[in-house]
């Protein structure tokens, strides 16, 4: 699967590149959508199924670091080099990095598939806990892309930020979501649902706060880069919390769990645009808050309700008798 995901992420960064033309351009995401789709699944996976459980959650941080590596190498990099042409863009990071990423798994000795039975997609969208937290994953993705989506342009539209200045504010940002990251570690040991729904909360508040008050560039990037903090701490702990589950549903479950990753980037850049164009940033902040707020109300703990207690009927004796 990692190979499979490396090849078409390549593919789909060479005729991206290649596009003649928007439509062309277009179509050439589609190989690009499905390698990243299978990348994060794979990959996700891979820190359960390949490592010792007490090795999990550090091998899960690392693998997650990859997504802002990239904004922190490829953003100041892609900004310098648009400058000359866009299509430079696309032969400089996502290219190398799938080509690197296939050569490190080839290098991996082929196993035996697991015996575990999978789990039909049905089993994980029938449990209530689960299906809830999938929904609110669905919504703090759509969330998160909306903002990534825009961050770039809130920049340059605000304060008139070129492309190369742009392009390091955010691999400042990316640098703190990294931190947030690795910083989160031990919060696994949490709670998990209670450490999601206060970290969609902190999210929700900072998220809204950099799109809606924009005073100046440094406010802004302050800004961007503590909710980069919360988002990245908040991917830790939701990963963890897939990896969790049992052997039998874990694929499903993560496979499922990348699917809203995907179509929350569909999702949040459909809503995220048409807030923008009816009011503004301030809009865009509005709705990207409330994607979090409906996600941290889905994933908070559920307290089951105690049955009554019905007290057996007990026949009083009468004084002498046994």
């Amino acid at each position: 699967q990692l190979l499979a995901g490396s090849a078409l992420l390549a593919l789909g960064s060479v005729a991206s590149a290649a596009a003649p033309a928007f439509a062309w351009l277009v179509l050439a995401q589609l190989p690009v959508g499905v390698g990243v789709a299978a990348l994060t699944t794979a990959g996700t996976l891979a820190a359960a199924e390949w490592v010792s459980p007490e090795l999990r959650t550090r091998v899960l941080s690392w693998a997650l670091v990859g997504q802002p590596s990239a904004w922190i190498l490829g953003m100041p990099l892609i900004g310098l080099l648009g400058e000359h042409s866009w299509r430079y863009g696309w032969l400089s990071l996502p290219l190398l990095a799938a080509v690197v990423a296939a050569l490190l798994v080839a290098r991996r000795p082929r196993g035996a598939a697991p015996a575990v039975p999978r789990a039909p997609v049905r089993a994980a969208l029938t449990d209530r806990p689960l299906a809830c937290w999938l929904l609110s994953e669905l919504f703090a993705n759509a969330a998160w892309a909306g903002t990534l989506v825009y961050s770039g342009a809130l920049f340059t539209e605000s304060y008139g930020t070129s492309g190369r200045a742009t392009g390091a504010l955010l691999a400042v940002a990316a640098g703190a979501y990294v931190a947030g990251n690795l910083g989160s570690r031990r919060l696994v040991r949490w709670e998990r649902r209670q450490l999601l729904v206060l970290l969609a909360g902190l999210l929700a508040v900072t998220d809204a706060a950099f799109e809606i008050a924009r005073p100046d560039a440094l406010t802004s990037t302050v800004l961007f880069s503590v909710a980069a903090a919360v988002a990245g701490s908040r991917t830790l702990i939701s990963s963890s919390f897939a990896l969790e589950t049992a052997s039998e549903i874990r694929p499903t479950v993560t496979s499922l769990r990348a699917a809203t990753m995907q179509f929350g980037y569909f999702v949040g850049s459909l809503t995220a645009g048409a807030a923008l164009a009816a009011g503004g940033y301030g809009a865009l902040g509005a709705a990207m808050g409330a994607f979090l707020l409906a996600a941290a109300l889905l994933v908070r703990p559920h307290t089951p309700r105690r049955p009554a207690v019905r007290l057996p009927h007990c026949a009083v004796s009468q004084p002498g008798t046994p």
